[in-house]
């Protein structure tokens, strides 16, 4: 690779950027970063070296201080991290100075609490101020970090358990829920008045390139509550690389991504600004139409569109390309339909570049991007720039697969590693176009490229839907106009009640409360698009449970919607739920 070129970053963003009407290639030096990522980096370091006059502490591939290089180095500069929407009409701001001393304060009390190096701490917050403090002073005392967030009771306690933290840390209104029981609990802000203290050392403890940083989790993978061991140097270089070169942030800049899924992309994208000495802009999640018309009024490098800033936005008059130049999505979210095409020309996007991220924290951070294209929605993307990679063969993705379509396998590691490298499943198909690919989400992901975690909702239900009445799930793959895959849950109610207006009552009583039940132990995003009632006694599997085969089946030929019609059906389900509530009943009062 050409060191010098390496280092021109500016001359790599250009060659990422086209008109809308050309069809961009694949860069020579994102080809060469492939193969050659050692050279990559170093010439990445150098450049990074440069944007202030304080050096970093990390030295690539011998050791990492995240503290000193995301807080310490840009202390001095009087800028700002972090822009928090202040439940008014304006923001409040973090400084790189006040991120300093409060991490440093609470890092001091954690201290006097037990923490130490390599303890793990889970850090349970949604994305904001907070996340940020906590996240920098783990980072300082060299703690392993899992940030979480407060969404849906059932998985938040199967990550903690898997987890098994040393440390948990969370809001008051939070820790008080039974699933933090039996965690010990630290603090989550610094006691007013109180000074750092003495014994804190002023240089924060760093890692090694292979020691664990970070246990995040993948909510792409068919194990979502199973936490992912990053290194140092996964972590820490894949943020550099995204702050730097696939945001394009530079010392000042602002930018902001509301609404996209936190387990994906935490810390990830914190890291990557305040690597980059950029202010990351927090709108929050709630009332995102407002939000939205402040986050005009701010001048953004790059502007993250969620599905789901993107619907609050519905009719809504705004002008975002009034200060922002480049704006990124999650190919996952949907295709380049009408309706993103629609929303780039009606908010002003059309002459900002447009771009793909797919951000997966768990392996460092956006393991795949896209090049920008003005005027003109895509659905191309490109493996991250250096890292090596393959294509999983889709039957097997264990085995290389034998052209250039598979699941995309990125290494475990960031860095040259060489013959030792460990293939990880990105959850995403890619097909070739050009001299790029296009994306798809693999078939077990659910909506928005997520793995629907089908037991704990199933588990969930149960304390819900009245015996004996079972429930299966089933996804509808986007087919023309659709953007999403469609999740259904069928809910087999064999023992309906007699009278057309009893029935139509239960049954609203009844959404309403598997709705509410889904959201608050699965969370809003797996709250099913529809929920359909079947007056219908299922075909069981051995543990009793809905056989899905046969369910999705039977749903997609459409034999359970006639079934439901024909009172002969509804008598022989009626029958057998009699039965199995009779056997319950019996098994339940023997000796």
């Amino acid at each position: 690779m050409d060191l010098e070129k390496a280092l021109d970053i500016g001359a790599l963003e250009r060659s990422l950027c086209f008109a809308g009407d050309k069809e961009p290639g694949l860069p020579p030096w994102l080809e060469a970063s492939w193969k050659e990522p050692a050279s990559f980096w170093e010439g990445l370091w150098e450049r990074a070296k440069r944007i202030s006059a304080l050096h970093p502490a990390s030295v690539p591939f011998r050791h990492y201080d995240f503290y000193h290089d995301t807080v310490h180095r840009f202390e001095d500069s009087g800028r700002q991290a972090m822009k928090e929407a202040d439940g008014k009409e304006g923001w409040k701001g973090l400084s790189f100075a006040a991120l300093g001393q409060k991490s440093l304060g609470l890092a001091s009390l954690w201290m006097d609490s037990g923490a130490e190096k390599g303890k793990v701490v889970a850090l349970v917050f949604e994305e904001g101020e907070t996340l940020m403090l906590t996240l920098l002073a783990a980072f300082r005392l060299g703690m392993v970090v899992s940030p979480i967030p407060p969404r849906g009771r059932r998985l938040l306690a199967e990550r903690l358990k898997n987890l098994s933290p040393d440390f948990v840390v969370a809001e008051d209104m939070h820790a008080s829920l039974r699933v933090f029981s039996g965690f010990r609990r630290l603090a989550h802000e610094a006691l007013q008045g109180k000074a750092p203290g003495s014994d804190i050392p002023f240089s924060s403890s760093g890692y090694v390139p292979q020691e664990t940083a970070a246990l995040l989790f993948d909510p792409t993978c068919p194990e979502p509550c199973i936490p992912r061991p990053v290194t140092a140097q996964t972590l820490y270089l894949g943020s550099l690389r995204d702050g730097m070169l696939a945001m394009g942030l530079k010392p000042g800049d602002a930018y902001a991504a509301p609404g996209f899924n936190p387990m994906e992309i935490q810390p990830s994208l914190m890291l990557s600004g305040l690597l980059a000495g950029a202010c990351l802009v927090c709108p929050g999640t709630e009332d995102m139409e407002k939000k939205a018309l402040q986050l005009a009024s701010v001048k953004l490098r790059i502007l993250g569109v969620s599905r789901a800033f993107r619907e609050s936005l519905d009719g809504v008059s705004v002008d975002l390309g009034k200060n922002c130049s480049k704006w990124f999505r999650h190919p996952g979210e949907g295709p380049p339909s009408q309706g993103w095409n629609d929303f780039m020309k009606e908010k002003g996007l059309e002459k900002a570049f447009a771009f793909n991220f797919v951000w997966n924290a768990s392996l460092g951070g956006a393991c795949l991007f896209s090049a920008g294209l003005t005027g003109r929605v895509h659905g191309n993307v490109l493996p991250a720039a250096g890292v090596r990679w393959r294509m999983g063969d889709m039957a097997d993705p264990s085995l290389e697969a034998a052209g250039f379509h598979g699941i995309f396998m990125p290494s475990s590691e960031t860095g040259d590693c060489g013959e030792d490298a460990v293939w990880m499943n990105a959850s995403a198909m890619l097909s070739p176009h050009g001299r790029q690919w296009l994306f798809s989400p693999l078939p077990h992901t659910g909506a928005k490229g997520l793995y629907y975690p089908r037991k704990e909702a199933l588990d969930a239900l149960g304390d819900v839907l009245p015996p004996p009445s079972f429930a299966s799930l089933v996804f509808l793959r986007p087919q023309g106009f659709r953007e999403d895959i469609v999740c259904r849950l069928l809910v087999f109610l064999p023992l309906k009640p007699e009278g057309e207006a009893e029935k139509k009552q239960g049954h609203a009583a009844l959404l309403s409360e598997i709705r509410t039940c889904l959201a608050r132990e699965l969370g809003e995003a797996f709250v099913p698009d529809q929920v359909i009632f079947l007056p219908l006694f299922p075909l069981l599997d051995e543990e009793g449970r809905v056989d899905e085969q046969w369910c999705a089946s039977q749903y997609l030929t459409g034999r359970l919607q006639r079934k439901a019609r024909y009172a002969v059906f509804q008598k022989t389900g009626a029958l057998k739920a009699l039965c199995t509530r009779l056997q319950t009943t019996s098994a339940t009062e023997l000796p």
